[in-house]
């Protein structure tokens, strides 16, 4: 009997067994022993990859180029007249004649015929206006080639065209100048400023806001000896920049909604006005640069800072980040690079004696006829020497060292190396 309990006790813990590791018997886990740690050799391969880090960064911190790599080259034959600019990614070069569109590949977008004497090119990222300085024919242009083109009723002295392709033009008479609207078809809209000279004086210059509801213009004016504006006789010339809203400032009296007149407190002349954003603007003088605000322009536009410089002011670049100034004291040229808020970045001495600079990135480049340099902001030169021929232009690409050299009978596009 206890047997037969005996052999059914050993059946049922079989069973359950059996149950519990479906049949297999349980695995029991193994010990292994872990080798220590052998911290000299982690931190002999810490310090490796520290210095290859270290290594690739001032590779690329310090690198310095001593030549260029030609990517692409096309004939031209420009002729004394030609204009050239950067558009979408490439390349448009403007002649008498006509103007062709090259893309960052050096292919041929589109060609157009014109007759211009004195082509002129404006152009942002959607649209660009080729007009005739003292003629009256102008061509508007997107990326598939012209869109519309038009004649003015007096010659033109100013132009520029918004994101959506609507071109603003300046036009001379004898009395007043007219500020005309044009749609991208070349269709002449309904939208004119008259200016005359006993009034506002002569319009310097003109900038449309991205969006075409703005217009930013400085206007030169001489007082007489009463303080009256004379636009005939000689006397003190002053400027004011004024503000025209085509939606906000339909309501205000010849829809102006800024003024600023005390760039004649410091004998101000502005040649240049520009948007540099949809928010944002500046005035660029002679001894006198001013930022504004024209985000909040349903109630006014403000001034963000006023740049003084007593000597004067030799030359002056921006892209949408920064203001590069140039000005001499003591027969030094020095560069200021500032921030769009007015806040300086850096200052340095210029011993380069260029003809025009630009950024790029965070480099600047100084160029002549004959020679160019490739500077950081703080004065560390990267490349100098010679592209090859006389150089008419240097227009930058969007990747770093590489740019469109032009020339009077080819355009290039090289990176250095």
């Amino acid at each position: 009997m206890d047997a037969r309990n005996d052999a059914r006790e050993r059946q049922k813990q079989a069973l359950r067994r059996n149950i519990v590791t479906g049949g297999k018997a349980p695995v029991q886990p193994v010990k292994k022993n872990t080798p220590p740690l052998d911290w000299k050799k982690v931190i002999i391969a810490i310090v490796i990859m520290a210095v290859i880090g270290f290594s690739i960064f001032l590779f690329f911190t310090l690198r310095t180029y001593k030549s260029f790599r030609e990517i692409w080259k096309v004939d031209i034959s420009a002729g004394d007249m030609a204009d050239f600019d950067l558009f979408q990614h490439g390349v448009i070069y403007a002649a008498r004649d006509g103007a062709v569109y090259y893309d960052e590949n050096g292919q041929t977008v589109w060609e157009i015929s014109y007759e211009m004497n004195h082509p002129n090119i404006v152009a942002n990222e959607n649209y660009m206006l080729i007009y005739d300085l003292k003629g009256r024919n102008f061509v508007i242009c997107n990326v598939g080639g012209q869109e519309g083109n038009g004649s003015t009723e007096m010659p033109i002295s100013k132009g520029d065209i918004s994101e959506q392709g609507v071109a603003v033009m300046v036009l001379e008479d004898q009395i007043a100048s007219y500020i005309s609207y044009y749609q991208k078809t070349g269709e002449k809209l309904d939208v004119d400023i008259r200016a005359p000279l006993s009034t506002y004086g002569y319009p310097c210059d003109i900038a449309i806001s991205p969006d075409g509801q703005q217009l930013m213009v400085p206007f030169y004016y001489i007082l007489d000896e009463n303080g009256k504006n004379d636009a005939e006789n000689i006397g003190i010339g002053k400027t004011k920049v004024v503000f025209f809203d085509f939606e906000t400032g339909k309501e205000l009296p010849d829809r102006v909604i800024g003024a600023f007149g005390d760039f004649a407190d410091t004998n101000t002349m502005v040649p240049e006005v520009q948007y540099i954003a949809s928010d944002r603007a500046i005035a660029i003088g002679d001894n006198r640069i001013s930022i504004f605000n024209t985000k909040d322009s349903k109630t006014r536009i403000s001034r963000i800072s006023d740049l003084n410089f007593e000597n004067g002011i030799i030359s002056v670049f921006y892209n949408n980040s920064n203001l590069g100034v140039i000005t001499k004291e003591e027969d030094v040229n020095w560069l200021t690079v500032y921030t769009m808020t007015g806040k300086e970045v850096c200052k340095r001495k210029v011993d380069f004696e260029y003809e025009d600079a630009f950024f790029q990135k965070k480099n600047i480049i100084f160029y002549n006829e004959t020679e160019s340099v490739v500077q950081t902001y703080r004065g560390r030169t990267l490349f100098r020497g010679s592209f090859q021929g006389r150089t008419e232009k240097i227009l930058p690409t969007d990747i770093d060292k590489t740019y469109y050299i032009i020339s009077m009978d080819k355009i290039r596009k090289i990176c250095l190396k």
